[in-house]
C-alpha cells in the first residue's frame, strides 16, 4: 500500500528485507517490543498494475508492505 495511494492494494512481491530492524530500540527483549519492529524492505509491484496506473504511480513512493 502506497501513503499516496492507501486506498488500494498493489499486487507486488518482497524483493529486499533489511537485516536489521529500524524505527525502534536497539534492543528489544518483550513479544510486544518486537512486535513493534519495523523494517525496510523493497517490493516488485506487478507490471500489469503498474502499466494500468503509470499517472498515479513512480519509483520510490513511501508506503507499507504486509504479508
Amino acid at each position: 500500500m502506497l501513503d499516496a495511494l492507501s486506498d488500494q492494494l498493489l499486487p507486488a512481491t518482497v524483493s529486499f528485507v533489511a537485516p536489521r530492524a529500524q524505527f525502534a530500540f536497539t534492543e528489544v527483549e518483550t513479544r510486544s517490543g518486537r512486535e513493534k519492529l519495523m523494517f525496510r524492505v523493497k517490493v516488485k509491484v506487478d507490471a500489469t498494475w503498474l502499466a494500468q496506473h503509470e499517472q498515479i504511480t513512480k519509483g520510490g513512493m513511501p508506503g507499507m508492505a504486509m504479508s
